[in-house]
């Protein structure tokens, strides 16, 4: 049953943790739903307040339970929004241990997973991928966790799901694979990255549906050493470019940036 005015959620709003240890001692249903369909677990979770969430658990509340958009109470941790970056211990998963790591698809269409790797957590994305989190899991764009890592110019996550299997090759909705989002202008230039991926095998010659060639990209924004590892690596020096042209190769994209070392 909704009851947003229930004690047990009023004494949660006045953060009286006595009173709601006293309700549900006396039969309080810690899955009761209020607003949005939320239960008590997912307001303690989206505070942060762990004793709460233990008690809550203890007390028989459904750590899976889900809202009228189909968020879990770990939607709702910071281990969902990755707000502290590196400080696995505030991320809610020790106090709810039975929760589903990795929570249906709920908006924006991502899981933890994809959150860590753009905010730099380390100690996230580590402590998620050793609790099973999908490492191929793709969100409303079919973006994978390698390629938001990719995006957000972390080489060291795209190290590390690197080595725990993660396909290099994935592609999104659009056929752009991890290594396109590393050298997109959109998304931000990030030579390290791109590095990383063709020392690991990235596939060189992969266009994105605009024909913009990795290579141009990479000679439009002067990267040198870059553009030597791409050549080496069997980048063809003379593709269409983004537009379609094929007289539009690298070595004019160069030219045209001011690059003349490139």
């Amino acid at each position: 049953a909704s009851s947003t005015g229930s004690p047990l959620f009023m004494a949660m709003r006045e953060d009286r943790e006595h009173m709601s240890r006293i309700l549900l001692a006396r039969g309080a249903n810690p899955n009761t739903t209020g607003m949005g369909g939320r239960t008590p677990l997912h307001i303690a979770a989206r505070n942060n307040d762990t004793d709460m969430m233990e008690l809550l658990i203890a007390s028989g509340a459904d750590v899976n339970a889900k809202d009228k958009d189909g968020w879990t109470p770990l939607h709702n941790t910071p281990l969902y929004y990755v707000a502290a970056p590196d400080n696995a211990d505030t991320f809610g998963l020790p106090v709810v241990p039975d929760a589903d790591i990795i929570p249906s698809m709920a908006p924006p269409y991502e899981t933890p997973l994809h959150y860590a790797p753009d905010r730099d957590s380390r100690g996230a994305t580590k402590l998620l991928l050793a609790n099973g989190a999908d490492i191929e899991a793709k969100d409303n764009d079919g973006a994978t966790p390698l390629h938001i890592a990719a995006s957000a110019g972390n080489d060291y996550i795209v190290e590390l799901l690197l080595s725990r299997g993660a396909d290099i090759h994935a592609k999104d909705n659009n056929g752009d694979t991890p290594l396109a989002y590393a050298l997109s202008w959109r998304r931000g230039m990030h030579p390290m990255v791109a590095k990383v991926l063709i020392d690991h095998g990235a596939e060189i010659d992969v266009t994105d549906d605009n024909k913009a060639m990795l290579l141009s990209f990479a000679a439009g924004a002067g990267f040198y050493d870059l553009v030597e590892r791409l050549i080496a690596s069997g980048a063809d020096v003379n593709p269409e470019n983004k537009w379609g042209y094929a007289d539009h190769a690298p070595l004019l994209d160069a030219i045209l940036n001011g690059h003349d070392d490139v």
